[in-house]
């Protein structure tokens, strides 16, 4: 599966489409403040579950689980093995691996080297 990485200008054009009102000379017009109106929150909202996480892991490499690595790596289709230890290892098919100590919370060095594996994989579009 292949991750685009435009997905936040999309996100923005979905932010223009929700937070503006066009009128039909072609003129931008904000709506009245509304207190159900959030929005920062609408470009968010426009993205799937599996795109938040990879943007939050982005932004802010700590306080990741190895249960969230796993799922990241599931729904990816990269392999990982825990035979009973205390380390996950994350491989791709092309051969390059990534040893992670399951430790809570693992430390953000980890998270980095594990979006730098998926963007080597590529999963994550250009």
């Amino acid at each position: 599966m292949r991750i685009n990485k435009n997905k936040l200008a999309m996100a923005s054009v979905c932010f223009l489409f929700h937070y503006f009102n066009i009128l039909k000379n072609g003129r931008f017009v904000r709506p009245k403040p509304n207190l159900t109106m959030v929005p920062h929150m609408v470009p968010y909202l426009c993205m799937s579950k599996f795109d938040k996480i990879i943007i939050k892991m982005r932004n802010n490499p700590r306080d990741w689980r190895i249960d969230d690595l796993k799922a990241v790596a599931e729904r990816l289709g990269v392999e990982y093995r825990q035979p009973g230890t205390s380390h996950v290892t994350f491989r791709l098919k092309s051969g390059a691996k990534l040893t992670v100590p399951a430790h809570k919370p693992i430390k953000s060095i980890y998270i980095k080297q594990f979006l730098d594996l998926l963007d080597e994989g590529g999963f994550f579009d250009e």
